[in-house]
């Protein structure tokens, strides 16, 4: 008894399962008919399609075909039909943009289609989306492709976006040369593509394609970006202007056309000699050719003597030869320069009152001048004549280069994140110009190129000296000031020329204080005061060029 009432509740339970099931109603995305499509590309390059659309009973099968398609390459691919025709419970209709076609029931749809075929190298592509834009699921699609060529090659039908196709269920070319596709159980909105290659030449091609824009990368044009590196345009231009003008100008400072400036200053003490700017002997020769040369520090010697810091001596030397002993003289003060300080040490070391210059020719015994150089460029810098070492690069190149890294950082920032790296583009940019620039900017500013040109006007004057026009009580202190200036602008001749009508004895003391002869007559001339000078400068250039490695002017 109890085995038949199991087997009666079995036999209900499968018949209301049944009942369910047949009770529920189908999916819209259930199969809900079928599509064939024949193909048949004319000798005019169109492409003349049927479709026999047969739609599942009581069921509205709708289509709405794009005529912009996706193709590979980040393209799009333009059709264009036309000649649309219908038969059965069909109706269709072309736009221009798109094919929109109904089917209540069985139909046919017939139209034509042009810019299917590709030129691609040796061969041509024809490519037809043969099912899209279905609002239904399809239990399955054929389509047929026949052409004026019987060897049609690489026949592919492939479903879903290009990128993220798979195959159809099967494509396959017979002995005829008619192609076969088939796809089964199309879901809604799905894309079937065909495309299959002929021979090059086999129709007129009439594809047309535009490119996808693709989205912007790092380092797209933003407008942000676009302003950044309009800006970096136009610092680059106002900075190659700066850089081009000071360079010319600064090429031409000695031609520069300026009110001579008398170097002789009258007082009520009379006459005194006063370089332009306050501008020292070992100064003009670095502003003047941007170097510290040999001559530079000679000048400087002989004028810490014309000042009364230091005191030159011709002596006898080993073996009777002519010697000089350099002596020092008034204790040095806060009125000297830091260089002149420095190359006094050098020359004097501390405890040390009277070094003879034939003692720098002993082995050992090299001075040790490599400081020098830089110590004169800062004094120049410190006077506004140079805005930097002519041997190192200036604070607008080191704010270039920390401009430039600080800028690939910014790019590499942005890039990984937010984008517009061409700001940080625009950043490297402008500190590459700024480097740029602080390298080409010439060394001078624009009052070393005034005290250039003054300069050399100072320089016609010592050539030019007239000793008429001066009092004869003035001449001497003028000349002696005037010395170390003809010795670093090589008017030597000139100054000894002068020095030789010199009446040394027209102060009231013979002799000239700063230079000491070893000439025993009272009443010393001038001509036998200077008359070893020269080879006492030459001497000397000599030895500070083998202390600082300096190249040794010629005095004239």
């Amino acid at each position: 008894m109890i085995r038949g009432a199991v087997l009666r509740l079995l036999i209900c339970l499968t018949l209301g399962t049944g009942w369910l099931v047949a009770a529920t109603p189908a999916r819209a995305d259930d199969p809900a008919g079928t599509v064939a499509v024949a193909m048949n590309l004319a000798e005019d390059g169109t492409l003349h399609i049927t479709e026999t659309i047969t739609p599942a009973k009581d069921h509205v099968l709708q289509r709405r075909l794009l005529l912009d398609t996706a193709v590979e390459g980040n393209r799009v691919q333009h059709f264009e039909v036309d000649q649309v025709a219908t038969t059965g419970a069909a109706q269709a209709i072309s736009d221009g943009n798109a094919l929109t076609a109904v089917a209540h029931g069985p139909a046919t749809i017939s139209y034509t289609v042009r810019g299917a075929v590709t030129d691609i190298g040796d061969r041509q592509q024809v490519l037809w989306p043969v099912a899209s834009g279905w609002d239904s699921g399809l239990r399955n699609v054929t389509a047929s492709f026949v052409s004026p060529s019987t060897k049609p090659s690489s026949p592919e039908c492939s479903v879903g976006a290009p990128g993220f196709q798979i195959r159809c269920t099967s494509a396959q070319v017979d002995h005829t040369g008619v192609i076969r596709l088939q796809q089964n159980e199309l879901s809604p909105d799905s894309v079937v593509v065909f495309s299959v290659m002929l021979p090059a030449g086999t129709v007129p091609a009439s594809a047309t394609f535009t490119t996808i824009p693709g989205a912007p990368g790092p380092f797209a044009l933003t407008g942000s970006s676009i302003t950044a590196l309009t800006a970096l345009g136009g610092t680059a231009i106002a900075l190659a202007g700066w850089v081009i003008t000071a360079r010319r100008r600064d090429a031409r400072a000695a031609e520069m056309a300026i009110a001579l400036a008398d170097p002789l200053v009258h007082d009520d003490k009379g006459a005194r000699f006063a370089a332009p700017d306050g501008v020292l002997p070992g100064q003009v020769g670095t502003v003047v050719d941007l170097r510290v040369d040999a001559v530079d520090l000679t000048a400087t010697i002989v004028d810490l003597a014309v000042r009364g810091y230091l005191w030159i001596a011709e002596t006898d030397g080993p073996g009777a030869q002519l010697d000089w002993q350099i002596s020092r003289r008034a204790p040095m003060d806060g009125l000297l320069t830091t260089y002149e300080t420095q190359l006094v040490n050098i020359l004097l070391p501390q405890g040390t009152e009277t070094v003879f210059v034939s003692s720098f020719h002993t082995p050992g015994s090299r001075l040790d001048l490599g400081g020098m150089s830089d110590t004169m460029y800062a004094d120049a810098q410190r006077n506004r004549w140079f805005r930097r070492s002519p041997e190192h690069l200036g604070p607008l190149t080191h704010y270039g280069i920390g401009a430039l890294l600080g800028g690939l950082v910014i790019t590499a920032a942005l890039a990984l994140s937010v984008g517009s790296a061409m700001i940080g583009v625009a950043v490297c940019g402008a500190g590459a110009v700024f480097a740029l620039a602080g390298m080409l900017l010439p060394v001078r500013t624009a009052r070393g190129r005034l005290l250039v040109a003054h300069v050399a006007a100072l320089r016609r004057y010592l050539g030019e000296l007239n000793m008429e026009d001066l009092e004869p009580t003035d001449r001497e202190i003028i000349l002696t000031r005037a010395a170390p200036y003809a010795v670093v602008l090589g008017q030597l001749d000139a100054w000894l020329k002068a020095m030789e009508t010199l009446d040394t004895a027209a102060d009231g003391s013979p002799g000239i204080d700063w230079y000491e002869t070893t000439s025993e007559e009272l009443n010393k001339t001038a001509a036998n005061i200077t008359a070893n000078l020269p080879t006492f400068l030459t001497i000397l250039d000599g030895v500070l060029a083998r202390g600082a490695h300096l190249q040794n002017l010629p005095q004239n």
